[in-house]
């Protein structure tokens, strides 16, 4: 089986030495959007899960993240059998260095925590309003929110959207997000997950574009 193609239908190029740091976004966008990311963040099954359900879980983000890597990061991960463990390891391999730590506020580490626990519930909030409220209660959301809302976490809420089958509700989101964020590489593979999915045709990006 030729595993290094150049793209996939869940990133638009599979990991190689020199695209870490946009592989890994738009698969952690995926995998947030196919509720698996948990597996990911966590070996352990969380408190009050499924056991088969979470192996099931696990196996399904394992696919998704081998199937996404080129030749050379595939045998890094060929014989892992935790989604975590993969993940990890592609990240040591591949992950290059931080070039901005030493300009990056001092913030203690309680303060990041809050931070970042914040960002994740207001994530989390967002994806249960696309599935189970009105265009009218997302939008409320999304204004009185509108400092804390990334393009990134427009995009996840949109693919949850398409999980949920709620195809209105994708093109809303698809019109809020940035066409900055839409004319590059993100949001051509949004573009294609949507179409992909049946949620909105060709015709729909064309009259959505400038």
């Amino acid at each position: 089986m030729e595993i290094d193609t150049s793209r996939t239908m869940i990133v638009p190029e599979v990991l190689k030495e020199g695209n870490y740091e946009r592989w890994s976004i738009l698969m952690e966008h995926y995998l947030v959007a196919q509720d698996l990311w948990d597996v990911v963040r966590s070996s352990e099954m969380l408190g009050g899960g499924n056991k088969r359900e979470w192996m099931k879980k696990n196996a399904l983000a394992l696919h998704a993240i081998g199937i996404s890597c080129g030749r050379e990061a595939f045998d890094q991960i060929k014989n892992k059998r935790s989604a975590k463990v993969a993940w990890d390891a592609l990240a040591a391999k591949l992950k290059p260095p931080s070039v901005v730590e030493d300009v990056t506020p001092d913030i203690s580490e309680p303060d990041q925590e809050r931070q970042t626990a914040s960002l994740a519930g207001q994530q989390e909030k967002l994806q249960k309003l696309v599935c189970c409220e009105s265009i009218p209660e997302v939008k409320r959301f999304l204004d009185r929110n509108e400092d804390m809302i990334s393009p990134q976490m427009l995009d996840s809420a949109l693919r949850h959207a398409i999980t949920c089958g709620r195809k209105e509700m994708a093109r809303y989101l698809y019109r809020e997000i940035p066409l900055d964020f839409l004319r590059g590489d993100s949001g051509f593979f949004l573009l294609e997950h949507c179409i992909t999915n049946g949620m909105f045709g060709k015709e729909f990006y064309n009259s959505s574009s400038p």
